[in-house]
């Protein structure tokens, strides 16, 4: 296949990706988890099975009908299946800048929540119960951008040590950089398409696991990344005084010799996932779901992103 011939389309469609998920970030309120926003989690066990349909129901009961004190304190209500006849209610709140909800609100939501289930026919008794504040997700929301960027700045610095014996005309530096470029594009797009995605399927939240998706694929959109440009500096060096082929051979070669392995091995992880998906907990849906995007985007901008700007750089200098 022509990678390097066609790298300007692919340029073309990252750029776009790319600006639409910057956008999404600008103007689109992500659904936020409670353990970002604050409010109440509750498990439940169920004295017969239910329905998505029942949950449902039950979920547009409370937000409209519920009243703590005369006022509406319920900002949003996401009900999900566990385990057989298990269901986990997370419960979003107006938390008014303190460390976490108040005993007097959590306890009439505890009293009065379970009496919404029994007028869809469904008796619950309470499992476990969980207080989240607003001071606990500012914590997430800070150590998650501490991580990220110092996580970048050391595979920055891992890859200039390593590439420190680099193709001509390419530095250390510029392998870098470029994996850099390529892993905030990964990012960037993975995560705007999911925050789009939660507009229209409300389980889909940005909490923890979103963080450790977005953790996870930075790991392997960098495992694949290093495996390609390794390939190319190694074909680099194999060059013999005979061989005729162009720098735009070589990088075509270098990249269709790893493509298999690189699909193979992003095939193994989706079908995981897809397995996840469909038969996993719901509470895991977000972190699946991200997962799988970080998954493609990871491995189309390995093959169609990084090399090819490896060989634009390399062109230019050598000019």
């Amino acid at each position: 296949m022509h990678f390097i011939a066609n790298r300007k389309k692919f340029y073309f469609l990252s750029g776009f990706l790319f600006v639409l998920s910057c956008f999404v970030f600008i103007f689109v309120k992500p659904n936020l988890g409670i353990d970002m926003t604050g409010g109440l989690q509750i498990e439940y066990v169920s004295s017969a099975p239910f329905s998505q349909s029942q949950l449902d129901d039950v979920r547009s009961d409370i937000i409209k009908n519920y009243v703590f004190e005369g006022k509406k304190v319920i900002n949003d209500v996401l009900l999900y299946s566990v385990n057989g006849n298990s269901l986990r209610t997370d419960i979003g709140l107006s938390v008014e800048n303190d460390v976490t909800v108040s005993n007097s609100r959590a306890n009439d939501i505890r009293k009065n929540i379970p009496e919404f289930f029994k007028k869809t026919w469904i008796t619950v008794t309470e499992a476990s119960f969980v207080s989240v504040g607003q001071s606990f997700g500012q914590f997430v929301i800070d150590r998650a951008y501490l991580t990220l960027i110092v996580c970048f700045v050391a595979i920055a610095l891992y890859l200039m040590y390593a590439f420190r014996s680099s193709i001509e005309g390419t530095s250390s530096f510029t392998f870098g950089l470029i994996t850099l470029i390529t892993l905030s594009h990964d990012v960037i797009v993975a995560a705007g398409i999911f925050i789009l995605l939660g507009i229209v399927f409300p389980i889909l939240k940005v909490d923890t696991f979103f963080v450790t998706a977005v953790l996870t694929t930075l790991g392997y959109s960098i495992s694949d990344t290093i495996v390609i440009l390794d390939r190319i500096r190694a074909n680099y060096r194999e060059k013999k005084s005979n061989d005729k082929r162009s720098d735009k051979q070589i990088f075509d070669d270098s990249i269709n010799v790893s493509l298999r392995r690189s699909i193979y091995t992003s095939m193994a992880i989706v079908m995981v996932l897809v397995a996840m998906l469909f038969f996993g907990p719901e509470a895991l849906l977000g972190f699946v779901t991200l997962m799988l995007l970080g998954a493609v985007v990871g491995t189309y901008s390995s093959i169609c992103v990084a090399a090819p700007m490896v060989y634009d750089i390399n062109s230019w200098k050598r000019k």
